[in-house]
């Protein structure tokens, strides 16, 4: 099927935006590098970005024998997907993606951050870069599916990675500009 309909979000767009908060990750910490406020390093940011909803892809399986359930749940005025999947499916798409990366012997600072990009600390530096750019993927292509508009954004993240809203602003606007890049990653 071209769509994970547990999520309400075609296949491709999930992909998409993954590769859009790829992208926005690698480039707040390249900003964060030229700027000398963090030595972060930019490949693993993709990475992770790239990674983040990895869980999604197995979930979404789980998820369709209670669809309506699901949908209605995920289009109530709170919804939050974490809360949902651990509901429905009793582990989040969060918690499967790291326990995935664990097996896939990724780095830490990957692992860390797909389990975290929902609920960023400051002892998860990484994960609070991830939760940035998913949320400012918003703004350059919508991933879809039900309730996306509902994701929120930790204030506490822009503490955390040392940005500012307007570095997330530049950073976003280049993004959204350079539909090639995407489209090369989004294309493979």
């Amino acid at each position: 099927a071209a769509e994970h309909k547990g999520y309400g979000i075609p296949r491709r767009e999930l992909w998409v935006h993954s590769v859009i908060v790829g992208l926005i990750a690698q480039r707040l910490c390249e900003l964060l590098v030229e700027t000398g406020r963090n030595s972060a390093d930019p490949s693993l940011a993709f990475i992770s970005g790239l990674m983040h909803d990895t869980g999604k892809a197995a979930l979404s399986t789980e998820l369709m024998p209670k669809l309506e359930q699901v949908k209605n749940a995920a289009l109530e005025k709170d919804a939050n997907w974490i809360k949902l999947e651990n509901e429905f499916c009793l582990i989040d798409h969060a918690t499967l993606g790291a326990s995935l990366m664990q097996n896939w012997k990724l780095p830490k600072e990957v692992i860390d951050a797909v389990a975290f990009h929902h609920q960023p600390t400051k002892d998860h530096w990484p994960a609070s870069i991830i939760h940035l750019a998913d949320y400012a993927s918003r703004f350059v292509s919508n991933p879809g599916g039900w309730s996306s508009f509902a994701v929120k954004v930790d204030p506490a993240a822009l503490a955390t990675c040392n940005l500012r809203l307007d570095d997330i602003q530049r950073v976003v606007f280049h993004v959204a500009l350079d539909r090639e890049t995407v489209d090369t990653y989004a294309n493979i």
